[in-house]
Formats: structure tokens, C-alpha cells, sequence
């Protein structure tokens, strides 16, 4: 193989374990930006995108309660609060977009 190359030459028999570690830390932290990514307040990805939620504050825990309680499963329980948290962030352009809508 050519890793056991380098590693008889010698120069990389000091390198070898740090590079390892560092791959091991590099592919964890992209692992999990994946699944984080994945799960995140989908609730509020999808009532933006799929309407029907425009006139109300928090419209992803909104959606993600009415998709648990109509039996889709404990994944959207789990959803809420990372729809909380992404629907507070989005709270001043939902005041603006609402406010607008009133008028």
C-alpha cells in the first residue's frame, strides 16, 4: 500500500497518527453538521415554503404540532424545538410580512 511506503520512509511515521486523528474530528463534525442540518426545524422550512401558515407567529411549531397529532410520528415532537428556536430568529420578518398583510 502506499501509506505503509510512507511510513517506511519515515518522514510521515510522526505525521501518520496526527493526520488520522485529524480526519477521525473532520469526518464527526461533518456528520453531524449533516444530521443537524437534516433535522432542523424542517416545521418551519415547510410551512414557509408550502403556505397555508402565513398569518400566524410561529408557523413551524404550528405545522410541526398539527403533522404530530395527526399521526405522523414522534419525529415532528422532535422538530419543535428546533422550530422554535429557527421561527424566534424569524420573528421580525414574520411581524414585518403579517403587518403588511393587515394593511
Amino acid at each position: 500500500m502506499i501509506v505503509d511506503f510512507y511510513l517506511s520512509t519515515g518522514w510521515l511515521v510522526f505525521l501518520y497518527p496526527i493526520l488520522r486523528e485529524l480526519m477521525n474530528m473532520c469526518t464527526r463534525a461533518l456528520m453531524l453538521m449533516m444530521i443537524v442540518s437534516i433535522l432542523t426545524a424542517c416545521g418551519s422550512f415547510a410551512s414557509r415554503f408550502e403556505g397555508g401558515n402565513s398569518e400566524v407567529y410561529y408557523p413551524g411549531v404550528k405545522y410541526s404540532m398539527e403533522k404530530a397529532r395527526s399521526g405522523y410520528g414522534g419525529f415532528y415532537y422532535f422538530d419543535v424545538p428546533f422550530s422554535f428556536v429557527f421561527d424566534t430568529v424569524m420573528l421580525p420578518v414574520d411581524a414585518i410580512r403579517i403587518g403588511t398583510n393587515n394593511l
